[in-house]
């Protein structure tokens, strides 16, 4: 693979000693960017461009001179091209595919602007820096000028891997320059960054985008658990209102009771009571107060899962909720048993009334309302 990057001039000294293997005033050799030099391997490098008699820098500074060059610090005045050894190179072709990819770029960008061209073999890949001046031809002034932009254009970068494969092949170089990231045109430093950064952000946002989706399915999967939970609270809630409502005990009369006389001489009064409502009405108070304790228990549950969204919650609150079914199932039987009981004292309960006179009777109902008044709930009824 091979890349590109432009420099200004305030730039170039530091370029030119990196490639001339130059050292700094620590005795350490200049390095570029964060690549480690094995300095024992280091008079192994060579340069492929021509003697210029004369230093990088003095070269670029003569051949900008020659051709029309603005005289601005932001100017681009040398390009550089970084040709990397593919890892499928033969070791035996490694010289002749440096000599060849020379010569593809001194055609490419012209000979009298090439600035050096050295091989460095002491770094972990080998590879060769291509540095030349850009120069490109103005047809409506007719001159030759500077100018990077247009040497090394978007056409330039998009052909520059494809042309440079074609021409190793034609020199019978076996190695492959195009791979997934140079099939569609070679990128410059700056654009593989931005490609890169793009890339990264891209799959962060894919990554998050996932996340969401996975805390709303589990959100609502949550709210799905909830619903049925929800219901059959509500529907109890509901059951134990109606028992409070309908559980009254009393010694009044209900409004669904009918009072008869009977006898033509002793005239006798009876009630008829509904067995429903007489049963209804006598639901014993254990068994609302046992309600009325499951009724806060499924409260206390509803407001601990609100405060929590774990299906850990879930799974425990609907394990109580189960404790309490059986609990209500094993009420539910003791219920049936009472309800015989009821049924056979409301029978009783109607042949005394049936054989009682009427001072008797009133007797009765009056002390019936008493004990309502008194709000006894707890009427014995003996056998």
């Amino acid at each position: 693979m091979a890349h590109v990057a432009k420099y200004t001039k305030g730039a170039l000294g530091h370029m030119f000693a990196h490639y001339e293997r130059a050292r700094g005033k620590d005795g350490e050799y200049i390095k570029f960017g964060n690549e480690s030099i094995d300095t024992t391997k280091s008079h192994l490098n060579y340069n492929l461009a021509p003697n210029r008699d004369m230093s990088q820098g003095e070269f670029v500074k003569k051949r900008c001179n020659e051709v029309k060059c603005l005289n601005r610090k932001d100017v681009n005045v040398m390009c550089s091209w970084v040709v990397t050894a593919p890892k499928d190179l033969d070791p035996s072709q490694q010289e002749d595919f440096f000599k060849e990819s020379y010569k593809f770029l001194e055609d490419r960008y012209g000979d009298d602007n090439v600035v050096s061209a050295y091989v460095h073999l002491d770094e972990a890949t080998p590879h060769m820096h291509f540095s030349f001046v850009p120069v490109v031809y103005d047809s409506k002034k007719d001159i030759l000028k500077v100018n990077a932009k247009q040497k090394v254009s978007r056409s330039d970068l998009q052909s520059f891997h494809k042309d440079l494969q074609e021409h190793l092949d034609r020199a019978n170089i076996k190695c492959n320059v195009l791979n997934e990231a140079t099939r569609e045109g070679n990128k410059s430093i700056d654009e593989l960054k931005r490609q890169s950064a793009t890339e990264r952000l891209k799959e962060v946002s894919q990554k998050a985008s996932q996340i969401v989706s996975e805390a709303h399915d589990e959100v609502q999967a949550i709210k799905d658990n909830l619903i049925p939970l929800k219901a059959e609270y509500e529907a109890k809630k509901a059951y134990v209102m109606e028992v409070d409502k309908i559980s009254q005990v009393s010694m009044m009369y209900p409004s669904e009771a009918k009072v008869t006389e009977k006898g033509f001489i002793n005239k006798q009064k009876f009630v008829t009571v509904p067995a429903e409502m007489w049963e209804a009405k006598h639901i014993s108070a254990n068994e609302k107060s046992y309600l009325k304790k499951a009724t806060e228990k499924l409260d206390k549950n509803i407001k601990e899962f609100n405060s929590t969204t774990t299906s850990n919650k879930i799974e425990s609150l609907s394990k109580r909720v189960m404790e309490l079914e059986r609990e209500n199932s094993s009420l539910s039987s003791e219920n049936r048993k009472l309800e015989d009981k009821i049924d056979k004292t409301y029978n009783k309960i109607n042949n005394v009334l049936n054989r009682l006179p009427d001072n008797v009777a009133e007797q009765f109902i009056k002390t019936w309302e008493d004990v309502a008044k008194n709000h006894n709930r707890n009427l014995d009824i003996d056998r």
